[in-house]
Formats: structure tokens, C-alpha cells, sequence
């Protein structure tokens, strides 16, 4: 589960090993929930929130992604521990890939599917057109697409031989893709090229707005995922210079050892599990309450939980709740079934309001 935290005054802190999120609605009632560090994937988290120490090392401890946003949900930190983290990794593939053979073969295959696109798009837009900008249409899109073959055949062990060249087709290419653009809009509409800081006329206006929501969604993407948005490929290294594709480039290049066996796949599937106990001691029978909502399970009836929870992490809370108890008066029942044997249970009367709850979250935004 993603956790995006943008309410201002929101708290986070730690009770009994999980974190605790308070705050206070419209009608200023202080509201309370609770997560397992266990389903917690990240944390996302906005100008205005407090977070304890207690919930950074909480986080750390268990590899959550805490990443700091401004008010406008753009990252501007990221919370790391001592331990090695992926992301110096992925940059670190960055830099080798952008200095070495593959960076040209990935330049080209990007530039070579812009460039498709806008043929493809320029093909489109002949549908509802007449035959004189129909056949301008189809005379350009052929244009670009030769220009994509040159682009295609360039020939260059590192990008500094084939950059100058390239850079000149791409360009070409935009010059004639927005050209086109405006020789088939109404007079009204027609613009002279691009235009930016400040756009000339409204077509470039909507352009530079429509690009400017763009450019902020995918550096936000780049940079949450952990990928350099700052280091050159086809252009230098720098701020407000940079180049699309890098995630993809990353991933391609760094390599992600994992284990295709079936008792590991078995360990990453989650799985519905009933916890049942009848313990004698009040304090004992907390003590295995609280570890439950650790694990991310939720109370059915007062001596029942149920959850969902990957395979890894039954041994281990097993080996814990078993330690807990008196051997000689106590019991603990750790019923793990799949969902289609889930979707099979009977009830009668009022089903408990909670199994609504047990639907695996994705993203869940507190505002």
C-alpha cells in the first residue's frame, strides 16, 4: 500500500509497533487509523504533516519508501537509512548506461518512436479533412518517417558521435510535425513554430500548458522511482534538460537478481489467514492482539483475527505468538486458506463490517 499523506495537521507517529495516523476532520473530531509497517509500501508525505522519529526509524527498519513533497506534491526529499538503498544503484546504471554503447541503441529506439508517433498522429488527422490537406498530410507523415530511417541507420559506438547528427533530425522532424499542425487548423488557429516563455498565440499557449502538467507528472514519476531525472543521454547533464525515458533505461540496465522458484513465488502470495486463540491471562491476550494488528490482521470477534498475508511472514509470526503463550493452558489456531476456499465460507446474520477492509489497497490518500 501507497500512503499519501497531504491533510494539513496530520500526525504520524508509533503505538504497539504500528503506525498511527490522527488528525482532525471538518467538524474538528480527532480521527485515528492504524497500518501494519507490513502492508506499507511507501509513504508520501506533504508539506504540513508531523511525523515522528519514532515512525522514520519505524519506516526504515522496514525498507518504506519516505519521500518528502512541497505543497504542490512534488518531491523534494527522500528519507534513507544506513543500509544500501536501490536507488544509488539505479543511478548508478544510469551514469555506465548514458556513457556507454547502449545509451546510443536507447536514444535511437526513443527518438525513432517520437518520431513515429507524429506520423502516426499526422495520419489521423486526415480523416476529417479535405483531399488538398489530406494529400499534405500524407506528403508529411512520409517525410517524418523517412527522417526516422535516417535516425535508425546512424552508426556510432557512444553518443557523442552520432548526437550532432541526430539532434539535427529530430529536429527537423518537430519543425515540420507542428508546420503541418498549423497549415491544417483554420486561419484563425495557424501559429508561426513553437513559441514558449511567452507562447505567441493560444495554440502554443494550450501546448505549453498541456506539456507543463506533462513535464511535472513524469519528473515526479522519475524521481519517486528512485531514477536521476538530471543525467544526460542525447542532451548535457543538467536541470531542466532532461530526458524522457530514463526509467525505462534504468530498469533495462540494472539487474534485479530473483529467484523464479516456486517456494519463493509461494512466499510473495497472499493469502487469508484466521488467527484464533483462547488464552488465559488479560495481559498475555493483548500482548497477542497487538501483534496481530501488526501483522496487519484485524479482529473479527474478541479471541478472532483475520487478514491476508504473504506466506514469508506466517513462519515468522507463528514462531512469535507460540513464544507468547503458556503451552500447558493456552492455544493458538493459524488457519491460512486460499481465496477461492474464502469465497466459499457460509455465514448467517450480519457479516462483520470489517471484511470490506481486507481488499488489498494500492494507494490510500488522507486529505
Amino acid at each position: 500500500m501507497e500512503l499519501h499523506i497531504t491533510r494539513f495537521g496530520t500526525k504520524i507517529a508509533v503505538k504497539d509497533g504500528i503506525f498511527e495516523l490522527s488528525w482532525f476532520d471538518d467538524n474538528q473530531t480527532l480521527q485515528k487509523e492504524s497500518h501494519s509497517p507490513l502492508k506499507v509500501k511507501s509513504l508520501w508525505i506533504q508539506d504540513g504533516t508531523l511525523i515522528t522519529v519514532s515512525a522514520h526509524l519505524l519506516a526504515l527498519q522496514h525498507g518504506i519508501d519516505v519521500a518528502l513533497l512541497d505543497q504542490y506534491g512534488m518531491p523534494l526529499a527522500r528519507m534513507y537509512g544506513f543500509e544500501l538503498h536501490t536507488t544509488p544503484s539505479v543511478q548508478k546504471a544510469q551514469v555506465i548506461v548514458s556513457v556507454g554503447p547502449h545509451a546510443v541503441t536507447f536514444v535511437k529506439n526513443w527518438t525513432a518512436t517520437k518520431l513515429q508517433n507524429q506520423a502516426d498522429f499526422l495520419e489521423k488527422l486526415k480523416s476529417r479533412r479535405d483531399n488538398q490537406k489530406q494529400t499534405l498530410l500524407q506528403t508529411r507523415s512520409g517525410e517524418i518517417l523517412k527522417l526516422k530511417k535516417q535516425i535508425q541507420a546512424l552508426d556510432g559506438k557512444k553518443m557523442k558521435e552520432v548526437a550532432e547528427t541526430l539532434r539535427g533530425l529530430e529536429g527537423a522532424a518537430g519543425q515540420m510535425f507542428f508546420q503541418t499542425l498549423s497549415d491544417v487548423l483554420p486561419e484563425e488557429y495557424r501559429f508561426d513554430g513553437r513559441s514558449r516563455m511567452p507562447a505567441r498565440d493560444p495554440f502554443n499557449a494550450f501546448l505549453n500548458y498541456g506539456f507543463a502538467i506533462l513535464y511535472g507528472k513524469t519528473e515526479q514519476a522519475l524521481l519517486l522511482a528512485g531514477v536521476n531525472p538530471y543525467i544526460g543521454f542525447l542532451h548535457r547533464d543538467g536541470y531542466r534538460l532532461k530526458n524522457t525515458g530514463l526509467a525505462a533505461a534504468s530498469c533495462k540496465s540494472h539487474k534485479w537478481n530473483r529467484k523464479n522458484t516456486s517456494h519463493d513465488i509461494e512466499r510473495q502470495i497472499r493469502m487469508y489467514t484466521w488467527v484464533i486463540y483462547d488464552i488465559s491471562k488479560n495481559r498475555t491476550r493483548q500482548r497477542i492482539a497487538k501483534r496481530c494488528k501488526f501483522y496487519g490482521l484485524v479482529r473479527v470477534q474478541k479471541s478472532v483475527f483475520l487478514g491476508k498475508m504473504k506466506g514469508k511472514w506466517l513462519k515468522r509470526m507463528y514462531n512469535e505468538l507460540s513464544q507468547s503463550i503458556n503451552q500447558r493452558t493456552d492455544r493458538i489456531f493459524i488457519v491460512p486458506i486460499s481465496t477461492g476456499n474464502f469465497d466459499r465460507i457460509m455465514q448467517a446474520g450480519a457479516p462483520p463490517p470489517i471484511l470490506e477492509s481486507l481488499d488489498d489497497v494500492k494507494t490510500k490518500f488522507l486529505n
